[in-house]
Protein backbone atom coordinates (compact mmCIF):
# COMPACT_ATOMS: atom_id res chain seq x y z
CA UNK A 1 0.00 0.00 0.00
CA UNK A 2 1.56 3.38 -1.18
CA UNK A 3 2.10 6.00 1.59
CA UNK A 4 -0.26 8.73 -0.02
CA UNK A 5 -2.98 5.57 0.02
CA UNK A 6 -2.69 5.24 4.11
CA UNK A 7 -2.55 8.83 4.28
CA UNK A 8 -6.01 9.37 2.60
CA UNK A 9 -7.24 6.11 4.88
CA UNK A 10 -5.86 8.11 7.58
CA UNK A 11 -8.01 11.51 6.54
CA UNK A 12 -11.00 8.86 5.48
CA UNK A 13 -11.05 7.58 9.02
CA UNK A 14 -10.28 10.85 11.00
CA UNK A 15 -13.40 12.57 8.74
CA UNK A 16 -15.39 8.85 9.68
CA UNK A 17 -14.27 9.40 13.51
CA UNK A 18 -15.68 12.87 13.46
CA UNK A 19 -18.65 12.57 11.81
CA UNK A 20 -19.87 9.21 13.10
CA UNK A 21 -23.37 8.04 13.34
CA UNK A 22 -24.84 9.48 16.60
CA UNK A 23 -25.31 5.57 17.63
CA UNK A 24 -21.53 5.66 18.16
CA UNK A 25 -20.84 7.56 21.87
CA UNK A 26 -18.67 10.13 21.80
CA UNK A 27 -15.51 8.85 23.14
CA UNK A 28 -15.59 6.15 20.62
CA UNK A 29 -15.76 8.75 18.17
CA UNK A 30 -12.57 10.92 19.68
CA UNK A 31 -10.87 7.85 19.52
CA UNK A 32 -11.01 7.09 15.95
CA UNK A 33 -10.76 10.74 14.87
CA UNK A 34 -7.70 10.58 17.19
CA UNK A 35 -6.15 7.35 15.76
CA UNK A 36 -6.76 8.42 12.07
CA UNK A 37 -4.87 12.12 12.65
CA UNK A 38 -1.83 10.68 14.28
CA UNK A 39 -1.80 8.12 11.52
CA UNK A 40 -2.10 10.80 9.06
CA UNK A 41 0.37 12.75 10.75
CA UNK A 42 3.25 10.38 11.25
CA UNK A 43 2.83 9.19 8.08
CA UNK A 44 2.91 13.04 6.51
CA UNK A 45 6.29 13.47 9.43
CA UNK A 46 7.96 10.21 7.39
CA UNK A 47 7.51 11.20 4.24
CA UNK A 48 8.48 14.84 4.67
CA UNK A 49 11.74 13.29 6.60
CA UNK A 50 12.08 10.93 3.41
CA UNK A 51 12.24 14.17 1.16
CA UNK A 52 14.50 16.27 4.04
CA UNK A 53 16.79 13.39 3.46
CA UNK A 54 16.53 13.00 -0.26
CA UNK A 55 17.09 16.98 -0.54
CA UNK A 56 20.55 16.52 1.31
CA UNK A 57 21.54 13.47 -0.26
CA UNK A 58 20.93 15.20 -4.12
CA UNK A 59 23.18 18.18 -1.99
CA UNK A 60 26.10 16.16 -1.48
CA UNK A 61 27.45 16.61 -4.94
CA UNK A 62 31.57 17.02 -5.05
CA UNK A 63 33.68 16.39 -8.09
CA UNK A 64 35.54 13.29 -7.19
CA UNK A 65 37.81 13.30 -10.21
CA UNK A 66 38.73 16.86 -10.83
CA UNK A 67 37.88 17.04 -14.20
CA UNK A 68 34.68 19.68 -13.73
CA UNK A 69 31.91 16.38 -13.37
CA UNK A 70 30.10 16.51 -10.66
CA UNK A 71 29.01 13.16 -8.84
CA UNK A 72 26.45 12.22 -6.91
CA UNK A 73 27.52 11.15 -3.50
CA UNK A 74 25.74 7.98 -2.32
Amino acid sequence: MKTIEVVKTGMVLMIVGLFAVPAIDGEQMTLCASIGFWIALALVVVKTGYLIYDFRKEEMIADKEGDGVKEYWY
